[in-house]
């Protein structure tokens, strides 16, 4: 139905429309139980739905917060396991820095023991006794000389 063939149900189109307008109310305020059990029930309907994706949301937010707390951890622990690495390297490049002249050191080493050993070893022989010095050291009449003692 076309709104002219609405408006022609009597010879003047005000009257019509005005009669229309007072069907329309009528036909409303019966049907007003039925219109707010529907807005009701569509209503209801659309809060079920939207507190069921409010959860949804609140579970998606726990799992995400999980997730990144997880990634967060990861991330750190693998950083610190670069940084260990890494001072490992530096620890086994100095070591074998220092070990490198360990052959040279060791070398030395046992060589000043020789040495040691050879200059200890002389020290431990009594040197000859030189001729003559007990003589020097006796006085004149024969008696060695002490020195400090009251005569």
């Amino acid at each position: 139905m076309s709104m002219t063939s609405l408006l022609s149900i009597t010879p003047w189109p005000a009257l019509s429309a005005v009669i229309l307008l007072a069907l329309l109310v009528v036909a409303l305020y019966f049907a007003r139980r039925t219109a707010h059990q529907a807005i009701r029930a569509v209503t209801d309907a659309l809060g079920r739905g939207l507190r069921l994706a409010s959860h949804a949301v609140a579970r998606g937010e726990e799992r995400l917060a999980a997730r990144n707390r997880e990634v967060l951890l990861s991330a750190g622990r693998e950083a610190k396991e670069r940084i260990v690495e890494r001072e490992f390297v530096r620890v086994g490049d100095s070591v074998r820095k220092d070990l490198a002249n360990y052959p040279t050191l060791h070398r030395a080493l046992s060589e000043s023991i020789v040495r040691i050993e050879e200059d200890q070893a002389k020290a431990v022989e009594v040197p000859p006794e030189a001729p003559g010095w007990v003589q020097a050291v006796r006085d004149p009449g024969g008696h060695p000389q002490v020195h400090g003692a009251c005569a």
